[in-house]
């Protein structure tokens, strides 16, 4: 599995966290490691929540049972992102695995003897507090795709309708095209009918590309061929009979040879 780098603005985030709790543990002497070492975690809090929770979760239960204590620099409350992360970012059988952990972490600090049960009341609340926001965040962003996802499908049948007018709107004119031909001829008849229909073929295929979704798009026929497979033959779109007189300004289509 590829591990993913984190973004800048975390990376600064972060260590002005490191260097805030370094000056507050010399101002009030207190411990800092536990809370420096921690830090780091929250790099990947928006990536692997339930890993970063659970490496916090062990190595607090440890300073509590090996050392007998817990962070107490107030730099040390960053570190709520961490249960507030695995709510708005990781997957329910995350959240499920996880919350035990973060209440778990609490009760033990509260069998210790480093809490008082007022206090770990007050831990439950904020975590329910921190869970209860993720999650309306969480919907809310879900609501938002949901949304766009409509205003997608919308813009698609409005396309769907304008490929249908413009397939009817071509096959009208190719029909009135060749009843016309016993005035103008049957060479200038199929040169009109042939010109009209590539033009059809080259309408329908931007529109079918378009109606593709985004990541369709990329496999999409190459340009100057329609969605069957076959060549646009219309000029400017990369045809077999987009060929030119070099020179020729009047735009008259070279024989084919």
């Amino acid at each position: 599995m590829r591990l993913i780098r984190p973004g800048a603005r975390d990376a600064v985030l972060v260590a002005a966290l490191i260097g805030a709790a370094v000056v507050e543990g010399v101002l009030r002497s207190e411990p800092v490691l536990l809370t420096v070492a921690l830090l780091p975690l929250l790099l990947w809090r928006r990536y692997y929540p339930l890993t970063a929770v659970a490496i916090a979760s062990a190595a607090a239960a440890v300073a509590v049972l090996v050392a007998h204590s817990e962070p107490r620099l107030q730099t040390a409350a960053a570190l709520l992102l961490l249960p507030y992360s695995l709510v708005r970012w990781g997957s329910p059988r995350s959240v499920a695995l996880g919350t035990p952990l973060v209440l778990g972490k609490i009760v033990l600090a509260a069998a210790a003897g480093l809490l008082s049960w007022t206090e770990m009341d007050e831990g439950f609340a904020t975590m329910a507090a921190l869970g209860a926001a993720a999650a309306a965040l969480r919907y809310r962003a879900r609501a938002l795709d949901r949304e766009r996802e409509h205003i997608r499908l919308l813009e698609r049948e409005r396309l769907a309708r304008d490929l249908n007018d413009t397939v009817a709107h071509h096959v009208s004119a190719i029909a009135v095209q060749a009843q016309a031909g016993r005035f103008t001829g049957p060479i200038e008849t199929l040169r009109r009918i042939k010109a009209e229909g590539a033009q059809t073929l080259a309408e329908m295929r931007l529109l079918l590309r378009t109606l593709r979704p985004p990541k369709e798009r990329l496999l999409s026929p190459t340009f100057g061929r329609d969605d069957s497979g076959l060549e646009t033959d219309a000029p400017g779109l990369g045809g077999r009979d987009d060929r030119r007189h070099e020179g020729d300004s009047s735009g008259a289509l070279r024989p084919a040879e």
